[in-house]
């Protein structure tokens, strides 16, 4: 340890001179950590705001990825009965067609030639195949039209 006459010796101070940059060197630091303190307090606050801000985010986060998935699964529910009642539709489609282009003896009919010989016929078959495809359809996707 240095003694204080080999400090005093070194700068040819009195012992006042060393006695008041000592003391100026202890004032001084007690006041420099007591500045680290308070800025240390300050930080840790703001690590603390922080924290918390990081674990409110990462519920919303969960909050919105769980929110997401069940969005996603519905969509898929939804897809699924959408892609069932195209399917029904298609089916009944070429079920009507079928029975539209298809005579009781079984061969093909010519709709045309038909509508022009018995305008009156063809109209009122097609006007009342018309309604009963509206009519399925209207069924299969659960809409409702009002009159």
């Amino acid at each position: 340890m240095i003694s204080l006459a080999a400090i005093k010796g070194f700068f040819s101070f009195s012992n006042l001179s060393v006695y008041l940059i000592i003391g100026s060197v202890l004032v001084y630091g007690y006041f420099r950590i007591e500045a680290l303190k308070s800025e240390r307090e300050v930080l840790e606050t703001q690590i603390q705001v922080v924290e918390d801000k990081n674990e409110k985010l990462g519920k919303q986060f969960t909050d919105f990825k769980t929110q997401v998935i069940g969005d996603l699964d519905e969509q898929r529910r939804i897809s699924q009965r959408v892609a069932e009642a195209n399917e029904r539709n298609t089916k009944q489609l070429g079920e009507l067609y079928d029975t539209f282009n298809t005579s009781a003896d079984g061969s093909e009919r010519d709709l045309e030639a038909l509508s022009i010989a018995k305008p009156g016929l063809i109209e009122n078959r097609i006007n009342k195949a018309t309604k009963e495809v509206f009519d399925n359809v209207e069924n299969n996707s659960n809409f409702s039209v009002t009159e």
